[in-house]
């Protein structure tokens, strides 16, 4: 077997679903990689090795050199940034599929059930504006984009990300467009105290500084 080191680049077959986010393909070889990011059964990519262990290895997808029939274009411009959404790079039927097997899979493999029959999935009506909730994330500092860790701040854009489309995944009636804007800091000697003191109704009294 081929020696392969941490941060080689290897060519490979996507040939099924895993867990965690991953796909699974081989070397020719025959040693099992598990390769994340936006990759499906039937591609065939170019990926980065990020871990190696005793029976598979770890890696980050790079290219895309041969795509899935299934493969379809993502519809959100903030797809695979955001992490909201998992599988907009794959065609709708085809992902009712994979998670019809990713439940079949776990009820044999770690449930240790025999001969186990899962029924398709209900197929929605509609493939987005589905969701009636969202956590979002934020702060008086802008956001990094992976491909920007290595560089500089000086180096890196001002202006902070924007989105002007809103969000496929979540229901039509929440889905107006979201601007970031700037969070004032909490001033550093600010304590607890402080900020409770002043919001109305508190019991000031009750805290110390």
């Amino acid at each position: 077997m081929t020696m392969v080191r941490k941060g080689d680049v290897i060519e490979l077959p996507v040939l099924d679903t895993a867990e965690e986010d991953a796909c699974m393909g081989r070397l020719p070889e025959g040693m099992v990689v598990f390769v994340r990011g936006a990759v499906m059964p039937g591609d065939t990519v170019r990926a980065v090795v990020t871990k190696i262990k005793k029976n598979y290895l770890e890696a980050r997808l790079e290219t895309v050199l041969v795509p899935s029939p299934d493969r379809v274009a993502p519809v959100c411009a903030h797809y695979g940034i955001c992490g909201g959404c998992k599988w907009q790079h794959v065609a709708y039927p085809r992902q009712a599929a994979f998670k019809q097997k990713l439940v079949q899979d776990a009820l044999q493999r770690i449930g240790g059930f025999d001969e186990v029959v899962v029924a398709p999935p209900r197929a929605a009506t509609a493939p987005y504006h589905y969701r009636n909730k969202v956590d979002f994330t934020f702060s008086n500092e802008r956001f990094i984009l992976e491909e920007e860790l290595g560089i500089a701040p000086e180096q890196r854009a001002t202006s902070p990300p924007t989105s002007r489309a809103g969000c496929w995944s979540r229901r039509a009636a929440f889905s107006s467009p979201i601007r970031a804007r700037p969070i004032p800091p909490l001033p550093m000697k600010a304590s607890c105290a402080t900020w409770w003191s002043g919001m109305p109704g508190s019991p000031a009294s009750a805290w110390s500084t």
